[in-house]
């Protein structure tokens, strides 16, 4: 018999006739040489999915009942886009006493795109796993990844839909809890401070392609493109990975309290906040050895890199925000901002820079060229990330004690709005290929999962 045809996005209908008042169960099979497809099923009820051997099993979690008449009709729509037509198989079986009797209906994926617009209509909430921390987007593929704490899992999202097309298990006790991805190699790098590895996952389908054991607790990563490495900060130190492959190259002992870590694409540097030491650590991205050793005041909370101006901003002590060389690492100015500024965000294309005050509830607004304090402005309770939208020119303040995201212009730093979020935001991003605003909600203590709260960039 000819495969029936489908095109993404579209209903598929196909109907059964069975025994009466039978339990139905319906699972897909896609047939591939490789484990990397991914079918996405709406039809009223949530999917998990898992991989045997060479082929990806998709498999509703609830069942659907036949009639009086033993018919029953199942109603799919597949959310999948295949470059090339893939093959699959709906099959359709019903438990009874008599048997299991399977229906099973052969199936050609079309290349094509599902139905345009998200799954709901923004602003929209979408569930994903337990303890959300943070997230990565990688506008390439045109994915979204959120690590899962509790969860033990990485929930990826479609950013042009909204829909979760995957959630990926990273290890039993993973507790993965920081994220970064690499658009040149098309990896995932996932933190997983339990488990003390690094999961590297395929950016097009989210599988993991391999596990890396690295230092303990491993709690932050950065991405250097153009060194081509992946710098994860631990109880050991700063390893550094190869971000073609996530081999292990080597482990840099700067410290064992460290903190925060970036890398400064200009001038291939990665600077390590050193709290036991009262320092900011600058590595060659490179080979990862130390260049020098930055002292401050006390308590260095994080860091951040402007290439456009050739400098580093560190946030320290109760409420400083120095100006270094990203170059030599020399302090240029230090500034009084808010209390406790433990977030820094750098808009290039405004020339500025902003640093939240989690226990004043303000953002302040400095010069990137001079390192000069230009205002301080009002938000949120606890302020606890920023996302930068430099195409629209605006910041985005995510205020974790208010259950809400504050939207300041980026060039004068005056408030333009506030949009609702999810109980306890922690995270944001800024996607500038669907002009949309990923909010990571981590849920009230003991939520069985969070949400990613979507909406349209102001």
């Amino acid at each position: 018999m000819t495969p029936l045809r489908v095109v993404p996005g579209r209903m598929l209908t196909i109907g059964v006739t069975t025994l009466p008042r039978a339990r139905i169960d319906i699972a897909v099979i896609v047939e591939t040489a490789r484990a990397t497809s991914r079918v996405v099923i709406r039809n009223g009820k949530r999917l998990h999915a898992r991989t045997i051997r060479r082929v990806v099993l998709y498999r509703l979690t609830a069942r659907g009942m036949t009639g009086p008449r033993g018919r029953f009709t199942a109603r799919l729509r597949i959310l999948y886009q295949p470059t090339n037509p893939v093959q699959a198989q709906v099959q359709i079986a019903a438990r009874t006493s008599h048997g299991n009797p399977r229906n099973t209906t052969r199936i050609t994926i079309l290349p094509g795109h599902p139905t345009p617009g998200p799954v709901c209509r923004l602003p929209c909430t979408v569930r994903v796993g337990a303890g959300p921390l943070a997230l990565a987007l990688d506008t390439r593929t045109g994915r979204a990844f959120v690590v899962n704490e509790r969860g033990n899992s990485v929930s990826v999202l479609d950013t042009a839909t909204g829909a979760v097309l995957r959630t990926v298990r990273v290890g039993a006790q993973a507790q993965p809890g920081a994220v970064g991805v690499d658009e040149r190699t098309g990896l995932v790098f996932v933190a997983n401070g339990g488990a003390n590895t690094i999961s590297v996952l395929n950016a097009t389908s989210g599988a993991v392609l391999r596990t890396v054991t690295v230092g303990a607790n491993p709690y932050a990563l950065a991405v250097g493109t153009a060194a081509r490495r992946v710098f994860v900060v631990s109880n050991s130190g700063v390893d550094a990975l190869d971000a073609a492959t996530g081999r292990l190259l080597r482990t840099a002992a700067v410290g064992s309290d460290l903190n925060a870590v970036t890398v400064d694409e200009a001038t291939r540097r990665v600077f390590v906040t050193d709290q036991l030491s009262n320092s900011v650590v600058t590595l060659d991205a490179a080979t990862a050895v130390r260049l020098h050793t930055t002292k401050v005041g006390s308590i260095p909370w994080t860091v951040a890199t402007d290439p456009r101006n050739g400098h580093a901003f560190l946030a320290w002590d109760n409420d400083r925000v120095s100006t270094l060389n990203a170059a030599s690492g020399a302090i240029l100015r230090t500034v009084s901002v808010g209390q406790v500024p433990k977030v820094l965000a750098v808009d290039p294309a405004t020339n500025r820079v902003f640093a939240a005050a989690s226990v004043d509830n303000t953002v302040g607004v400095l010069d990137a060229a001079t390192g000069q304090l230009l205002r301080t402005v009002p938000v949120g309770q606890a302020p606890v990330a920023l996302a930068v939208d430099e195409r629209r020119g605006r910041v985005y303040v995510v205020d974790s004690g208010s259950d809400r995201v504050t939207v300041l212009d980026a060039a004068s730093g005056a408030v333009r709005g506030a949009v609702p979020a999810g109980v306890g935001p922690i995270a944001a991003a800024v996607d500038p290929r669907t002009n949309r605003v990923f909010v990571v909600d981590k849920g009230a203590g003991g939520a069985s999962h969070g949400a990613v709260t979507i909406f349209s960039a102001q």
